[in-house]
């Protein structure tokens, strides 16, 4: 949705400043359908699919793409006759730009998160595609379609850009301040239920089955313990060994209740072991028992023979194959097959915490022991951390190529500035949020950070040039158009898509006018400088 809508909005936005192009429109309109072909074959080709959830996302990512195509065609329709000239002086900004995003991505692939780092590859793959596209093939069909005839060689030689003042720094380090102080005071959600988007009706009814069953104030939570077989047998008998480990008194509390697949789904060992002590208890008990059933039948006024077909039954042989009432359900409700074997379910009270000793137990069963608030504290444990790691490494990835490109410290803190703008909003926005921050809100920061950068880089080298209005008209559109997309998401009623939006809503507009309003009227001293 959000892809059709930017390149929608660009291509409106290219046909009404480009009268007399009637194709340009379409030749930029083709820049995110040919970065989503290769996005889809790049990810398929290795993983032999690609997951719904990675290619929704990575749609919406895709909506990027266009802005690259939309600043080319904004350079060449302001030098129509020089496309080549034009395509060199926004090769270098759309290059830089490009660049930082693409490493503000690959800095995902390091997430332990399997979903994230797929639709980081997902994503690295489209962009790159949509620059070659903006680099390499637009700037030949705008200038054909704009009738150029001859490109000339395109100059290569020093740029001259307005150089900011010593306000620069200060102007970077406010932000920053504040983001590093709102960030201190963010709290990870790790309850994925918090993304289900669910109805009134069904908030409802789970709110009474919770009031009906939930015992000791449990809000309906429940722990358990896993524990994996090779097969269906194995993962039986190491369950009933675990219900012993549980009930013995001297490794630690008992809990007060265990809802095991051995109380109606005994393994086979054990049948046939009840069997033969069956067996071996009527040898022994049952000659002696015989008389007086016989004894007390009579006396109740039973006829001779009434219990012969019980006593016949009991002279034969159990067969423990025989599964008792009641299998096929624990079959479903607690065991489960997996690609590596099999996995019985124990049941436990949620306030039931397991000793040493019975944890050490289970280790050497290969049992794992789940609890919902654990999970969730491990959850919030690991997004905290993968946000750090990711962060970090984007940060030694993105601050070089930032002063490659710009060569200068000054320059260098300007580009920067509606990022520690971008940033700053953003921490704001996630402190406040009551619940936490979840992984969608995590997954909005890389795409600020990648577009915020863009916007910097691209007025850096546009203040005070004869291309700055074309330049701030460009900026602006692309950053409306994905504003106007992510905002959108703001409507929804499913709250991964609302944290996504909104996250990336915020930190977008305040790079926005970070970029258009105070960064060139307020950060540069007027002096020239070649970089």
């Amino acid at each position: 949705g959000l892809c059709a809508l930017s390149v929608a909005s660009s291509a409106t936005a290219a046909d009404a400043t480009t009268p007399g192009q009637p194709d340009a429109r379409q030749i930029v309109a083709l820049a995110p359908l040919f970065a989503l072909v290769c996005a889809v074959w790049g990810s398929y080709l290795p993983h032999g699919g690609v997951s719904g959830i990675i290619l929704g996302f990575g749609s919406v990512l895709l909506g990027i793409s266009i802005d690259y195509a939309f600043h080319m065609q904004a350079a060449v329709k302001d030098a129509p006759g020089e496309a080549a000239g034009a395509a060199n002086r926004i090769g270098r900004p759309l290059f830089a730009g490009a660049t930082t995003t693409l490493a503000t991505f690959s800095a995902l692939l390091l997430s332990t998160t399997p979903i994230i780092s797929r639709t980081a590859q997902f994503s690295l793959i489209g962009l790159a595609a949509a620059l070659v596209y903006a680099l390499v093939v637009l700037p030949l069909s705008l200038a054909k379609e704009a009738g150029s005839g001859k490109s000339a060689e395109p100059e290569h030689r020093a740029r001259s850009v307005m150089r900011p003042g010593r306000g620069v720094w200060v102007a970077l380090l406010l932000p920053l301040i504040l983001f590093f102080v709102a960030a201190g005071n963010l709290r990870f959600d790790g309850d994925l239920r918090s993304l289900s988007a669910v109805s009134p009706q069904l908030a409802e009814d789970e709110a009474v089955f919770i009031r009906t069953w939930a015992e000791n104030g449990e809000n309906g939570e429940r722990a358990f313990f896993a524990v994996k077989g090779r097969d269906e047998e194995e993962a039986l008998q190491r369950a009933e060994t675990l219900d012993t480990i549980l009930g013995d008194a001297r490794l630690g509390p008992r809990p007060d209740y265990i809802l095991s697949p051995s109380l109606f789904l005994p393994s086979q060992k054990t049948r046939q072991e009840r069997a033969e002590k069956w067996r071996d208890f009527w040898a022994e008990r049952g000659p002696a028992m015989l008389p007086a059933l016989e004894k007390a039948a009579s006396a109740s006024g039973f006829s001779n023979g009434a219990f012969a077909p019980f006593l016949r039954l009991m002279r034969e042989s159990v067969d423990p194959s025989l599964e008792p009432p009641g299998a096929e359900v624990a079959r479903r409700q607690l065991l489960s097959e997996t690609s590596q074997g099999w996995r019985a379910y124990i049941f436990l009270p949620a306030s039931y915490t397991p000793s040493k000793a019975v944890r050490e137990r289970a280790d050497e069963l290969g049992a794992v022991y789940v609890r919902g608030s654990d999970f969730r504290e491990n959850l919030s444990s690991a997004l905290s951390a993968d946000i750090g790691r990711v962060g970090l490494f984007a940060l030694c990835l993105i601050l070089p190529m930032v002063w490659l490109a710009m060569r200068s410290p000054r320059l260098t803190a300007a580009a920067l500035f509606p990022t520690g703008m971008a940033l700053a909003a953003m921490a704001l926005f996630l402190a406040l949020q009551p619940k936490g921050v979840n992984f969608f809100h995590a997954a909005g920061v890389p795409l600020v950070l990648g577009l915020s950068l863009d916007y910097g880089i691209f007025m850096v080298f546009a203040v005070g040039q004869e291309h700055e209005k074309s330049s701030r008209r460009a900026v602006f559109l692309c950053a409306a158009s994905s504003c106007i997309g992510f905002g959108s998401l703001c409507f929804a009623r499913h709250p991964a898509l609302f944290s996504l939006g909104a996250t990336v809503g915020v930190g977008l507009a305040a790079a926005c006018a970070a970029a258009l309003w105070i960064l060139p009227s307020r950060l540069f001293a007027g002096k020239v400088e070649n970089i």
